[in-house]
């Protein structure tokens, strides 16, 4: 049964010698295979911590509960189920009320949010499924703490710093094994704003989550303790007596995803296109994510890049059209569109408008000076074309002047051409040919030797000259 069930969860991301490996032949045989190109894909993933029943979950929306009887890759235990990201190698398709077709891929992830976890890895998980899912699950047990919503919030501000990320609009807390399951799901959220309005730090954290996840966006499902007979179940879980109440929970969360997936506007022009955004994705997570420091400098750092790029954008514009000529005076324009921007959009966070100028500041004058050297590079390359074929038009007429083949040889071992092309290997290729076509004489190759019966040249004589 244990075999059976890990051949339909196919491992998507590993993590190696500290990397991030992603497997692109796993994707191309589920979201990005092109027998789904028709349907509108979507990725739904479960992040939360070790043991905490994310795996069950997952079996559950993976492949329903047919007879009441849920199949998977779960376990009783304190040992941890699953390694890395795998996704359920076949889709949920649906059709929604506009009868558009819909196919949605479900994602298992390993434990996060958690003292079990490598820190490292939990970043990357966390972050990376904010980055590619279109409804982020976050499975917790009995309560939403502050450090539960510090990981969210530093996930999706990392998330968000990515240029031209597509990532999950939706949040839903799965709150397991409550003491009050039947509360009001908006009451309980509600209840835990409130507790974390008390610390600061957790009122600041609440407040960003909150402006990026609007109430419309972020939702909850409580569900009840499960009995003692589905904790121990292994692979296999008849659900029945109280029971039920969880089944009913997860056919809840099974119908807002149907219900979020069809108002969702994320889309992928092509699988390709998805594949590349899940390498740029993982590039970035690897190499150019903001550094993990405390909430409130994260905050700032995601802010930055986000206003960085914006105001960015249009100065690079400039740069990329300015003119060797003009390079003296397109520091006051660049300054000039900088100031306009805070002008349109003021930063009134002093620290942030600071580093912000430093930064732009500090880009603007390394790309303006690699424009210089460019443009310089350009107009010299331009000179000496123009020097090379002046000497080849002025020694041409010299050549075309020679009276015999005689005076043509002459006129090479004189040294004239190489004194005519000033060193340019170039211009006097392109002379020698002019001669050799004047005076006869066909090149070795070498060109230092035109004239007969060097041992390396070929004598053309008049009479055939094609030999």
């Amino acid at each position: 049964m244990v075999a059976q069930e890990d051949q339909k969860y196919w491992p998507l991301v590993t993590f190696e010698n500290g990397q991030i490996q992603f497997n692109e032949d796993v994707a191309r045989a589920t979201f990005a295979n092109p027998k789904y190109e028709n349907l509108k894909i979507s990725l739904v993933s479960v992040i939360g911590p070790t043991r905490t029943g994310k795996s069950f979950l997952i079996a559950y929306l993976a492949e329903g509960a047919p007879s009441r009887f849920i199949t998977g890759r779960f376990k009783s235990g304190y040992d941890p189920v699953t390694e890395g990201i795998k996704i359920f190698f076949s889709p949920l398709i649906f059709r929604d009320d506009w009868g558009i077709l819909h196919a949605v891929f479900f994602l298992d992830t390993q434990g996060t949010f958690d003292l079990k976890s490598d820190r490292e890895i939990s970043e990357w998980i966390t972050t990376l499924n904010f980055l590619i899912s279109d409804i982020q699950i976050i499975n917790l047990k009995g309560n939403i703490n502050g450090e539960d919503l510090r990981t969210v919030h530093r996930a999706s501000e990392v998330a968000a710093s990515m240029n031209e990320h597509q990532m999950a609009k939706n949040l839903l807390f799965l709150v397991r094994d409550t003491a009050q399951p039947n509360m009001d799901s908006a009451t309980f959220l509600n209840c835990v704003w409130s507790r974390c309005s008390q610390s600061k730090e957790l009122a600041n954290v609440v407040t960003s989550l909150r402006k990026r996840y609007p109430q419309e966006h972020t939702k909850c499902i409580l569900t009840p303790m499960p009995s003692k007979d589905l904790i121990k179940a292994d692979n296999l879980a008849l659900i029945r007596g109280d029971d039920l109440d969880i089944l009913h929970r997860f056919e809840e969360v099974e119908k807002l995803i149907k219900k979020t997936i069809a108002l969702n506007d994320r889309s992928f022009r092509s699988p390709d296109d998805h594949i590349y955004y899940w390498k740029n994705a993982i590039d970035f997570l690897m190499y150019r994510v903001p550094r993990i420091t405390t909430t409130t400098e994260m905050t700032m750092e995601s802010l930055i890049i986000n206003v960085f790029d914006e105001v960015y954008k249009p100065l690079a514009a400039i740069l990329e059209k300015t003119t060797l000529e003009d390079l003296k005076t397109v520091g006051i324009r660049l300054q000039q569109t900088m100031s306009n921007y805070f002008d349109k959009k003021p930063v009134t966070d002093v620290k942030l408008k600071a580093e912000l100028v430093k930064r732009l500041t500090k880009q603007i004058e390394s790309d303006h000076y690699k424009r210089k050297q460019y443009l310089e590079e350009e107009m010299n390359a331009r000179v000496q074309e123009e020097r090379e074929q002046e000497m080849i038009e002025n020694v041409r007429e010299r050549v075309q002047e020679l009276d015999s083949i005689e005076e043509a040889i002459k006129f090479h071992q004189a040294g004239h051409l190489q004194e005519a092309c000033g060193g340019s290997l170039k211009a006097q290729r392109a002379l020698e040919f002019i001669h050799s076509r004047r005076s006869g004489t066909r090149a070795c190759g070498c060109s230092q030797h035109f004239y007969e019966n060097c041992g390396e040249c070929v004598e053309v004589s008049r009479e055939n000259p094609t030999k």
